[in-house]
């Protein structure tokens, strides 16, 4: 995977997992947020051990361009929170 084609994909994860987290319970109903994300979850633990990586390297890069504190932290912990690393 490429540096760029990973850090844009790192960020497309970053931002359905912020959305999936901090969506309104008017907007989505939590316990399907939960489901999607461990679904999301299982899924991304199948990919081979070097995307993975380079994913979880590529998130942890991605969270710096977050100016919010708190989702900064959220999505530099996405992939324990994940199972990913």
């Amino acid at each position: 995977m490429n540096n760029s084609f990973s850090r844009e994909i790192a960020k497309a994860i970053a931002n359905i997992a912020i959305f999936l987290e901090y969506a309104e319970e008017g907007v989505l109903d939590p316990d399907a947020a939960i489901q999607v994300m461990e679904q999301f979850a299982s899924d991304l633990k199948n990919v081979n051990y070097f995307d993975r990586s380079t994913l979880v390297q590529s998130l942890r890069e991605v969270s710096l361009e977050y100016g919010d504190a708190s989702r900064r932290e959220f999505v530099f912990g996405l992939p324990e929170a994940l199972g990913l690393d």
